[in-house]
């Protein structure tokens, strides 16, 4: 197949056109409200209320007899606020958790519905699998501007809002003190939330919308801390997986509403892995580097005491024995501090240059240092002392150990008698 066929022919079909505009536009949408679940830890509400607008859809037809978009906007709006408080309600007034009341709600509701669903299936035009998967690349040309209009109505309302948005995701007691009411804020969302989800719900099925109201927003936090570049990468990558999901659709002959979902959980992996502050790939390459400097530092601070501030020679054995560390990660370290011209290393000894003894006394000051000013601040025992020194040690900044120096009155001893090395800066 060409690049011509995979890519320009299905542009040339007008169920393609329609499928991309509406599942960018739903997916946009989507993904910039979920940046907001995901900082305020409510994902699970996003679930609930893609769910329990089914009850409200089924009611909202059975009632009006039609398939017009007010009534089963009016009918789902009215069971997404219902469902908001029912949380709200069972989650303040007993001793149920936030996500156990939302699994309770929603599940009893969306259950609800499919009892309403199945019971009065061959009487309502209503299509069960519709429910789950849409019918992206059959939608009618005026679900298109109803969406777009949707989307636009959410890109200016966060606009409008985005102070309080901002301020009541991070701490909605300060926004209360500010006097932004987080309850009111709260159902705002809530509202905008519900709008969205009724309105995509027939296209692209329950499975999107859930997917693309956590996915996203999940996978942009990965990339950044600040929370306008959080929405801008959220927003692309709900675009990206929308029309990259939909071509492979088209190429494997398979649902478009998984194939997206499956492409925004690509991304998502991509980023846990790669993301260079917060991927695992990163964190563990971090975790190496501190074992790595603690490993180094250990026996540089016990070479120091143990040559008793000289350049002597000293047994590799003696290390071993008072580090109590295996003999091999003794000789990678040592052969690393010789690397860094820290120590030169010979078959059976180790001696430090005085590179190395001035870092070895800059640790052990630390530690002493640190051991001194628990055992004054908070009297700790000086059998206590040791196990938090030995943490701290390794990430004192020079800046607090001067600090520190200089709120303990520079002293010379540590708690247990022995003397604190002196600053090389002074």
């Amino acid at each position: 197949m060409s690049l011509h066929q995979m890519f320009i022919e299905p542009l040339t079909y007008a169920w393609m056109i329609k499928g991309l505009l509406i599942a960018c536009l739903v997916s946009l949408a989507l993904g910039l409200l979920g940046c907001f679940l995901v900082l305020r830890r409510l994902s699970l509400m996003g679930d609930a209320l893609a769910h329990t607008v089914l009850p409200g859809i089924v009611i909202a037809f059975l009632i009006s007899n039609s398939r017009a978009s007010l009534p089963l906007l009016i009918g789902a709006s009215v069971v997404g606020f219902i469902t908001t408080l029912l949380i709200n309600g069972i989650h303040l007034k007993s001793r149920v958790k936030e996500d156990a009341a939302m699994g309770i709600v929603y599940s009893t509701l969306f259950a609800i519905g499919v009892v309403l669903l199945t019971a009065f299936a061959s009487h309502v035009d209503l299509d069960p699998d519709c429910v789950l998967y849409g019918d992206l690349l059959g939608v009618p040309e005026t679900s298109i501007w109803v969406m777009l209009t949707v989307a636009g109505m959410i890109i200016v309302g966060i606009i409008l809002f985005y102070k309080q948005l901002l301020i009541t995701a991070f701490d909605a007691q300060l926004s209360n003190a500010l006097g932004i009411s987080s309850a009111w804020t709260h159902y705002i969302f809530m509202g905008f939330l519900s709008l969205v989800l009724v309105t995509s719900f027939e296209a692209v099925g329950s499975v999107l919308v859930v997917a693309m109201l956590i996915a996203p927003g999940a996978t942009a936090l990965f990339w950044s801390d600040r929370l306008p570049r959080m929405l801008v990468i959220a927003g692309a990558l709900s675009i990206v997986s929308a029309v990259s999901g939909l071509y492979i659709s088209v190429w494997l002959n398979c649902s478009p509403a998984g194939a997206i979902v499956c492409t925004a959980f690509i991304f998502f992996v991509v980023s846990l892995l790669v993301s260079p502050r917060y991927g695992l790939i990163a964190r563990a390459l971090r975790a190496a580097r501190l074992r790595r400097k603690i490993l180094l530092e250990n026996i540089l601070k016990e070479a120091v005491k143990v040559a008793d501030y000289s350049e002597s020679p000293i047994p590799l054995a003696t290390l071993q024995a008072t580090l109590k560390m295996p003999a091999g990660a003794l000789l990678r370290g040592s052969k690393r501090l010789q690397q860094r011209k820290e120590a030169t290393l010979t078959s059976s000894t180790l001696t430090l240059t005085p590179a190395g003894i001035a870092e070895g006394e800059r640790i052990l000051r630390n530690h002493r240092l640190w051991e001194l000013f628990l055992s004054r601040e908070f009297e700790l025992p000086e059998d206590h002392l040791h196990r938090d020194a030995d943490d701290i040690e390794h990430i004192m900044t020079p800046e607090l150990a001067a600090a520190l120096a200089v709120h303990l009155d520079d002293p010379r001893l540590d708690p247990h008698g022995k003397p604190i090395p002196p600053s090389r800066s002074n």
